[in-house]
This record gives structure tokens, C-alpha cells and sequence, in this order.
């Protein structure tokens, strides 16, 4: 099972100066569970979900605001959208045809609402608790929930799981209607980390369908929802149930070599020890690290990879 980041530069890379218009790849992928963003807001005493809307911090008319980001999403102009994803209701008000849609789910991704992470280093003059976000926060969220739920449990495409699950009533899912990760071109609010534009507004990027609009139901920045429980992640079989996980064969001791008939000893492990090069290395001084770096390209024909 894997999830993939549905992107943080808006509705077909809107805020990109750099990405082409149109949906990330490998999340447009049927073989993955793409993940998009949402604003999580707590209630007074960060108890409990106060509400939650599509992640959107949008941009200014001068260009690309630094730091502002915005869930990714849009059609697929590559892969075709599985049966299981065009079982959704509400699938011809989406505006994708028969094409693969982004996003199949999302989590808490706006950095204003983000995770709290403990930088031990002192990176540019700073440590301590930051907030963080991003849909590289929200994936790895997804796939967290799935390992709570037990994992895929042999399904071939986990994200057929979320989308059967999504039509029960009641949907084990929190269903995100409100907001848009369309273009907008007004001032960022700062002090909030809110977009200029109503949701309206910025949808009229897609011409105000689901794919870049949230709605009841699926929608392009959101896909099903976000977790509320483990229960649409569980894969159900005949009746409801989970299907039996594969057998595993058990794990035999190591033994050794034994007259027939006779028991052989468990094989064990003694007299570990360093080598001299190994105790010099972990004696000599080591300048600290305080940041690591990498990059890397990933290309497919006309969509973009992150």
C-alpha cells in the first residue's frame, strides 16, 4: 500500500511557477491512494474537530506568495478513472469524464492547523516545537490510519477500500464541504493563513465543479473525506466481515546438525564484540549535523511528478 501527496501547489499547480497545469503524478496514479489537504480546525479546548475545510492559503496578484500552498488536485490527462472511482455518486458532477481524479482522500495539511514537531537541531539559529504541513504531512497520516485498521489486507488497490466504505450509511468518513483549491488572485490573509477569494471564487477555475469545489459527497480537493475512525479503512468481504489475512508459515529456530532421532540445540550467538576500527570511529569527534538535503527527478509524459 501506498499513499502519495496530492501536491501543495493548488489546483493544477496553480501556484507553481514551475509545474505544469495539471495533476502530480505518481497521485494520479490508480496503483497508489492519493491524498489531499484540509484546514483542521479544534475546538476551544483542542478536544475535538471544530470544523474542517479545503487547505487553500492562496497567493498574490504579484505572483507566487513564499510559503503560501494549497491542496493539489485535477484530472488525470493519463490514466482513467477506475470503476470503483466512478461508483461515487455524485462521479458525472465532478467534471473529470472518465478520467482519474485527484484526490481518493485527505488529512490535515494547512501549515496554519499542521502537526507540532520537535526540531533538536539548531537550524538557522532556532530549536524547538514548529508547526508544520503540507499533503507530505497528510500522507503519511493516511497510511498511519490504514497500518491502524490493519493494513490493505490483501486488497489490490487499497483505495477501492475508501470508496466502498464511503457509500455506507452512515460514512465512516468525515465528509469536508466546504472550500475551494482553485486559483485566486487577492492578497493571502496573513495573520489567519485564509485565502482572499470565497470558495466560489477560486472554483471558477474548474467552471465550479467538484474537482477543484467541495461538495456532499466526493470532490476533487477532499476525495471522500478525511478520517473519522478506522472504519473506512477496513476492507469488508461476504457479510461484512474482514477478509482472513493470508496464512503465514511459523518461523522455525535455527538449529544444528543432529543424529536422527535426537533433538538439536537452538542455535545461539555469543562473543559480539567491536573491531578496533569500529571503537575508533565511534571515540573520534563528529562535527554535528544540522541539516540534510536531498533531490531527485521523477518524469512521465505530460504530468508532473513531486
Amino acid at each position: 500500500m501506498i499513499t502519495a501527496s496530492a501536491g501543495d501547489a493548488g489546483y493544477l499547480n496553480w501556484l507553481s511557477e514551475e509545474q505544469p497545469a495539471s495533476a502530480n503524478y505518481p497521485a494520479s496514479s490508480p496503483n497508489v491512494i492519493a491524498v489531499g489537504g484540509t484546514r483542521l480546525e479544534l475546538n476551544e479546548a483542542a478536544t475535538a474537530r471544530e470544523s474542517e475545510t479545503v487547505w487553500n492559503d492562496g497567493g498574490e496578484a504579484e505572483g507566487v506568495l513564499e510559503g503560501a500552498g494549497a491542496s493539489g488536485g485535477g484530472c488525470s490527462e493519463e490514466f482513467t478513472a477506475p470503476r470503483w472511482q466512478q461508483s461515487v455518486s455524485n462521479w458525472s458532477f465532478v467534471g473529470c469524464g472518465s478520467a482519474r481524479a485527484v484526490a481518493d482522500i485527505s488529512a490535515d495539511a494547512d501549515p496554519y492547523t499542521g502537526v507540532a514537531v520537535y526540531d533538536s537541531t539548531e537550524s538557522e539559529g532556532e530549536k524547538g516545537w514548529a508547526m508544520i504541513g503540507g499533503t507530505s504531512v497528510a500522507a503519511p497520516i493516511i497510511a498511519a490510519t490504514f497500518a491502524l485498521a490493519g493494513g490493505a489486507r490483501g486488497v489490490e488497490y487499497p483505495a477501492r477500500t475508501l470508496y466502498e466504505n464511503e457509500g455506507k450509511t452512515p460514512a465512516p468518513l468525515y465528509d469536508v464541504r466546504a472550500g475551494s483549491n482553485g486559483e485566486c488572485l487577492k492578497p493571502f490573509l496573513r495573520g489567519k493563513g485564509l485565502s482572499g477569494c470565497s470558495a466560489i471564487e477560486q472554483a471558477g477555475s474548474c467552471e465550479v465543479q467538484a474537482i477543484c469545489l467541495a461538495v456532499h459527497g466526493y470532490d476533487g480537493p477532499t476525495g471522500v473525506g478525511t478520517p473519522d475512525g478506522v472504519g473506512a479503512f477496513i476492507a469488508t468481504g461476504v457479510g461484512g466481515e474482514p477478509p482472513a489475512p493470508p496464512p503465514s508459515t511459523p518461523v522455525q529456530p535455527v538449529t544444528g546438525v543432529s543424529a536422527p532421532g535426537e533433538r538439536a540445540p537452538a542455535a545461539k550467538l555469543s562473543g559480539l564484540r567491536l573491531t578496533r576500527r569500529a571503537v575508533a570511529a565511534l571515540t573520534r569527534r563528529h562535527p554535528k549535523i544540522s541539516s540534510l538535503g536531498f533531490s531527485f527527478a521523477l518524469t512521465r509524459r505530460r504530468e508532473s511528478a513531486l
